[in-house]
């Protein structure tokens, strides 16, 4: 019972018949028990049957092995058998759910949690064999309780049949309750290891998941922080985010006066953003249609998105007003329009795209863009992923309205200054126009200053000052009368 050696499973070969010696065997820490003398085909089935839970890498807990009460399904048409079951392992401390039928033990498992069920075979309706394979196919791995089909057969047909059928173990009525009750505690005891090391992994993964994010963060801030423009910045950000979660498409839309085109991309194709690049809606003459506030209507889910439409009830919406599904096929084909807030072009879809998610990108209460992720595989996101892209949507949608209103001052700046250097070459002109014998000496003068000025090493601003100067220092002959 090594904690690093319980990932591994133990079938364990005997030469005796003695049904005392399977469950000493089974006490013993073996996960299973064969006979030498058993068909080999027998064997593979059982070793098979053993393997189906053995995947993934082994992470040791200290507290592995800890059981605490089961809930067994015992199910046999005989309520003699029925009640014998409860008996014996309600007596090893079992709570003991009880059902005469394979239609309702699905009803019962359909309601509550159960940790491992008996099944006859043999039983009018649903048999036993076909209940095992519905068990197997509708839970998820961490919920599936470990079946033993009971039958008063022991042939090796029957016992492959059974192990195929999806059981975990198969057991002759005749064998006795000792030995029925040492394969329950085997199976329940590699659960109970399964289940542990399926949720140290889980804990594991998020703590690798965290630091990664964490990361990445971080080199989104570093790269908000320079002093670039916002189109390299975001080409930039785009590029490391695409990089570090290894999804297939990435794009931030961003206002534009009334609309949200892409502002830069990665992955899609021009065939999408020509045509996803405006998401304004129109109508039958091809005008812009306006909401109630006289904004343009923007459709599909980016509209959504964008203009705030979300319904955080509803469960591919997020009460930040982020959009997220792992399957755009089931959700097209699960939702109404009506659903989903919008008519939408399903044009992700018909790109082969299941995992998308767009993430408001907020300065304050203003959206002024959308972060959208695109993926082709299905199950890409998780709830604290998208959260995390969320917060960090509003770090982007922060820095970037910082960026693009220096970005606009110093557009003004620029256009000042062509507008005020033009005034100064008018003022020139004028000067020369007065005195044409001192042509061009202004503007030698002002070169001359601005030499000395740089040779001084003054700032850039009183170097312009200077060039300023030197450019209008004869401007008192506008005063002067011609003679």
């Amino acid at each position: 019972m090594d904690p690093a050696l319980r990932r591994t499973p133990c079938l364990l070969l005997t030469g005796s018949d003695e049904g005392g010696s399977e469950v000493s065997i089974l006490e013993a820490g073996a996960d299973a028990y064969v006979r030498k003398s058993d068909d080999l085909d027998l064997l593979m089935v059982r070793l098979a049957a053993l393997l189906r839970t053995a995947n993934g890498p082994a992470v040791v807990s200290p507290d592995a092995g800890r059981c605490g009460p089961k809930r067994i399904l015992a199910v046999d048409d005989s309520p003699t058998v029925r009640n014998s079951l409860a008996e014996e392992f309600s007596a090893e401390g079992y709570d003991v759910v009880l059902a005469a039928s394979g239609e309702e033990a699905m009803q019962l498992l359909a309601v509550q949690h159960v940790d491992g069920v008996l099944l006859d075979v043999m039983m009018p309706g649903i048999g036993g064999l076909d209940v095992c394979r519905l068990i197997k196919s509708q839970s998820s791995a961490a919920d599936r309780p470990v079946v033993i089909v009971l039958s008063s057969k022991d042939d090796r047909d029957s016992v492959v049949a059974g192990l195929e059928a999806g059981a975990d173990d198969y057991a002759s009525k005749a064998a006795g309750f000792e030995i029925l009750k040492g394969r329950m505690r085997a199976l329940l005891r590699r659960k109970q290891f399964e289940e542990e090391n399926r949720r140290l992994l889980e804990d594991a993964q998020a703590r690798v998941r965290a630091q990664e994010w964490l990361r990445l963060a971080r080199e989104v801030l570093e790269l908000l922080n320079r002093p670039e423009g916002p189109a390299d910045v975001i080409r930039d950000i785009i590029s490391l985010i695409r990089r570090s979660t290894g999804l297939d498409s990435i794009g931030i839309r961003l206002r534009d006066g009334e609309h949200f085109p892409y502002y830069q991309t990665s992955g899609f194709d021009e065939a999408h953003i020509c045509a996803e690049n405006h998401l304004c809606q129109h109508d039958a003459a091809g005008n812009p249609l306006r909401d109630g506030t006289g904004n343009i209507v923007l459709g599909c889910m980016c509209g959504n998105v964008l203009r705030g439409r979300v319904d955080p009830g509803k469960p591919f919406f997020t009460p930040r007003g982020s959009f997220w599904t792992n399957s755009t096929t089931t959700l097209l084909a699960t939702t109404t329009e009506a659903d989903r807030l919008t008519q939408t072009r399903d044009r992700c879809n018909a790109e082969g795209y299941e995992s998308v998610a767009l993430v408001p990108l907020r300065s304050g209460a203003e959206t002024i863009g959308l972060l959208q992720l695109n993926d082709r595989r299905t199950d890409r996101f998780t709830p604290d992923m998208v959260h995390f892209f969320e917060g960090l949507g509003s770090s982007i949608g922060i820095a970037l309205a910082r960026k693009r209103a220096e970005e606009a001052q110093r557009d003004t700046l620029a256009k000042l200054r062509a507008t005020f250097d033009g005034i100064v070459h008018t003022i020139m002109r004028a000067v020369e126009l007065r005195d044409p014998y001192t042509a061009g000496h202004q503007r030698r003068v002002a070169d001359l200053a601005r030499a000395i000025a740089v040779e001084m090493g003054l700032s850039t601003d009183q170097v312009e000052a200077v060039l300023f100067a030197g450019n209008i220092h004869d401007i008192g002959k506008i005063a002067v009368p011609v003679e």
